[in-house]
């Protein structure tokens, strides 16, 4: 996990923040976040950042793919948890935006 961070960090230091790359980059750092057991932390991350891009990259396969592959890895025990299903709404409302 450290090493992904870490490795996270790296690229957001180099990305533009005028680029989706940046929030592809975020969206994986959701992921390290839920996969290293901290499901609230990676799902509330996960829901800030959609919350925050400009609506055009929300339009963007990369991000919206990024967002549903870190979502898609809660456990089953743990997809209700509220901070998970405000992530999955946002992330559908923007979908719906398209």
């Amino acid at each position: 996990t450290r090493a992904a961070l870490a490795a996270q960090d790296a690229a957001l230091a180099i990305y533009p923040a005028s680029g989706c790359g940046r929030a592809q980059v975020q969206m994986h750092r959701a992921e390290t976040l839920i996969r290293s057991g901290d499901v609230d932390g990676g799902a509330r991350y996960c829901a800030s950042v959609l919350a925050g891009l400009p609506g055009e990259w929300l339009h963007d396969g990369r991000v919206v793919w990024s967002a549903r592959t870190a979502l898609a890895i809660v456990p089953h025990a743990l997809s209700s948890r509220q901070s998970v299903r405000e992530a999955r709404e946002i992330l559908a409302f923007s979908a719906n935006q398209r």
